[in-house]
């Protein structure tokens, strides 16, 4: 696999201090964004919006790019607060800042990251794994704010998705088979108005992670000059049923253009 490596936002000064720059490395191990744990589970923000801005602040100044992570309404709003402050410092940079996750997006922070340039990074695979668990604890109306996609992508936000391996199961397909079912492993829908289509879904894992980390140009699709990193599938995702993407099946990986997994 290719690592892109992020330093912990209180970790910085050390890969400053061995020369690490933003993108340092090659396309095996590079440096990425500067990771910021933002939560609210014990019902107050840690760390504080008083203490996550000078945070932010830092690594923004140092030209980094920064994913936080935020699950909760009220961390994701902090977030994108924070975000916003950061770049009005440097409005004519692109740092592509990302929120990791944003679990939890309310109407007021759509509207904040509309037009804002800040990047999502979502899970949808987790409406599938912790689906009974969401209906059965979120109100409905709540059930509609969560791993919002539909409304993210028509307020014009970039989107990425990934897995969140090991919390969940790494495999793509079933995310791709969620943000378009948007459906529990049981089969009961939550927030189905925030579905997209399965190429919309595929596009998420693809493109959308390599413009996450600065890499659309190396990866996300197969064009010449690229790494020619990608899988065979055995149906195309975007022409079967929605109910057939999870069976389908992987036949061939190829890294940099060399086989390196073939089914049996």
């Amino acid at each position: 696999p290719r690592v892109t490596l992020m330093p912990g936002a209180s970790h910085l000064q050390p890969f400053l201090e061995l020369g690490l720059e933003p993108g340092s490395g090659d396309a095996s191990l590079r440096v990425g964004a500067v990771k910021v744990m933002l939560s609210c589970t014990t019902g107050a923000l840690q760390p504080s919006l008083e203490e996550l801005r000078p945070m932010v602040m830092n690594a923004h100044k140092m030209g980094f790019q920064l994913a936080i992570h935020a699950v909760e309404e009220e961390a994701v709003d902090a977030a994108v607060t924070s975000l916003l402050y950061a770049r009005e410092s440097r409005p004519d940079s692109d740092p592509r800042h990302r929120i990791e996750h944003c679990s939890e997006c309310s109407p007021e922070v759509l509207r904040k990251l509309e037009g804002s340039g800040i990047l999502v990074v979502t899970q949808p695979g987790f409406l599938y794994y912790s689906g009974r668990r969401y209906l059965s604890e979120v109100t409905e109306d709540a059930q509609a704010l969560l791993y919002r996609l539909r409304s993210l992508l028509d307020a014009g936000v970039n989107i990425a998705a990934s897995s969140d391996a090991p919390v969940i199961e790494p495999n793509p397909l079933i995310g791709i088979y969620a943000a378009v079912s948007r459906c529990a492993d049981s089969g009961e829908a939550i927030g189905g108005s925030e579905g997209v289509s399965a190429y919309e879904a595929l596009k998420m894992y693809t493109l959308g992670g390599a413009y996450a980390s600065f890499q659309e140009a190396d990866k996300g699709s197969i064009e010449v000059g690229k790494l020619a990193d990608f899988t065979l599938l055995d149906q195309d995702p975007t022409s079967v049923e929605t109910e057939q993407i999870p069976q389908i099946k992987v036949t061939m990986t190829i890294i940099g253009g060399r086989v390196v997994w073939q089914a049996s």
